[in-house]
């Protein structure tokens, strides 16, 4: 059997039974109560961290997971755009036609604009 004392201000000591289906965590969005698993529980041991350690709710997990794959590609992408258009840029300085080398810079400058307003959404 495991238990759990707490000991208070006033001096009095209560040690309680505790069983493996009891432990939970409140999520730190919503307050929502996660009950923790065996697998959760044995995390919370080897990282040695109780009061550091949070668990969210399935809903906000899936949330925040959704977030961060999305922060993740806008930024992949807009780097990968940015890094391309100064490659493009360079292109398009070496077209002889001048009418033809504005409406492409024009082009890529609208392009720009909208992936920038599309990511920012």
């Amino acid at each position: 059997m495991i238990y759990i004392k707490k000991k208070y201000d006033n001096g009095i000591e209560v040690n309680s039974e505790v069983y493996e289906d009891e432990f939970y965590s409140a999520c730190p969005i919503c307050g929502k109560e996660v009950n923790l698993d065996r697998e959760m529980l044995i995390h919370v041991l080897q990282e040695g961290d109780m009061t550091g350690t949070s668990f969210y709710c399935e809903e906000c997990s899936r949330k925040k997971l959704n977030e961060n794959i999305n922060g993740d590609v806008e930024s992949n992408f807009s780097n990968s755009f940015r890094e391309n258009s100064k490659a493009i840029c360079k292109l398009i300085e070496q077209v002889k036609n001048k009418e033809l080398q504005d409406s492409l810079f024009i082009a890529l400058d609208t392009l720009s604009d909208l992936i920038g307003d599309e990511l920012h959404k």
